[in-house]
């Protein structure tokens, strides 16, 4: 139930936000979702009913809606055409590290700490002021008033004209995308491929923690911290790598990863010991950072002009969409077919949009 009311709240408010990216600035937004994140986990510390779970959840979701694409944005624009790749990698790096140090330090700390919820989500909202601190003094790229003027992008918070012909450029009247074909068809090509690789992530992390707790007969909290943590650093791994690599190469890279990962840890968990399932989850784990990074380079080279943040959200909208779907259909699925048969079918679903994405990107590039 929470985490509905957070998806559908990160999912509807994502637009919003892009939006109020593009017309007031990054930093003003960034800094208003870092407030809500540290509101909403104080909320969800001292909570004292149902309503109080909910309300800090909402806030938690409208604060990750609120800088999720200025931040992102910002980053492409703050790092220049030249830079893309390293700006994608970043971004996907700091999800991953995120990622990976919060199932483990959930794990360790639930295990060892009868007060656990309490202090891990201070110690969230504590961490949320000193990224708030540290936004609000950055430097604020924003977008040129007028565009139609000069075809120009921002850099270090100074509107540069550059050649209208050159990457990264776009006139306003063309809206996003420059108002050419093959660049819409890079923006769907990115969410769909955040859409399997997150896919695959939630997937995994569904069935991690019961097959993990069950082979290790306690510690159940420890063992699927390890796990899920042990799938992001590989994903750290594959968004380092990503930035040796073009976008769509990176991505079909995860793709090819990705499809047998989810299919082997599937048919394997439960059946072989831990450390044999490592393949499985380093492949899934690599595959998801090589397709973000890749996806989020796409977004950052196409999804220019005036109106960056509002199609970046969309972009995040459809990592919230792969995200969820997993973790509410399965659930769903499992009241009626069993956990066996629910597992199975989202291994499959998402074995098989990859292997079509893999098949579109091939097409494309022939």
């Amino acid at each position: 139930m929470l985490y509905a009311v957070y998806a559908a709240v990160v999912i509807a408010a994502l637009p919003f936000f892009g939006r109020a990216s593009d017309r007031f600035g990054r930093r003003l937004l960034v800094v208003f979702g870092l407030s809500f994140i540290a509101i909403g986990s104080v909320l969800l510390a001292v909570a004292g009913g149902f309503l109080w779970l909910v309300s800090g959840r909402l806030l938690q979701g409208l604060g990750i809606a609120a800088m999720s694409a200025p931040a992102t944005a910002a980053l492409a624009e703050l790092a220049g055409a030249q830079r893309q790749a390293a700006a994608a990698s970043i971004t996907a790096l700091a999800l991953a590290v995120g990622g990976a140090s919060a199932p483990l330090f959930s794990g360790v700390a639930a295990e060892a700490f009868p007060s656990f919820p309490t202090s891990s989500l201070l110690f969230c909202a504590g961490m949320a002021l000193v990224s708030l601190m540290i936004a609000a003094v950055l430097p604020d790229p924003r977008r040129p008033r007028k565009l139609e003027d000069s075809p120009s992008h921002v850099h270090q918070g100074k509107l540069i004209a550059v050649d209208a012909k050159s990457p990264g450029t776009a006139d306003s009247t063309e809206g996003p995308f420059g108002g050419r074909d093959s660049d819409r068809i890079a923006f769907w090509q990115a969410c769909a491929a955040v859409v399997v690789c997150f896919g695959a992530q939630a997937t995994f992390f569904t069935i991690s923690g019961p097959v993990f707790g069950t082979l290790l007969a306690s510690h159940v909290l420890l063992a699927a911290g390890c796990a899920m943590s042990a799938l992001m650093v590989a994903s750290a791994l594959g968004a380092t790598l990503a930035s040796c690599l073009r976008a769509r190469v990176a991505i079909a890279a995860g793709m090819t990863l990705v499809a047998p990962g989810v299919c082997g840890f599937f048919e394997l968990a439960g059946v072989v010991p831990v450390l044999a399932l490592t393949p499985a989850i380093a492949a899934i784990g690599l595959g998801h950072g090589l397709s973000y990074a890749g996806a989020i380079r796409l977004i950052n080279e196409t999804a220019h002009g005036a109106r960056r943040a509002s199609y970046t959200s969309k972009f995040y909208v459809a990592i919230y969409v792969g995200g969820g779907l997993p973790v509410l259909g399965r659930g769903a699925l499992e009241e009626l077919t069993g956990p066996a048969v629910a597992s199975a079918v989202f291994s499959l679903v998402i074995a098989v949009l990859a292997v079509g994405l893999l098949c579109s990107l091939r097409l494309r590039h022939r």
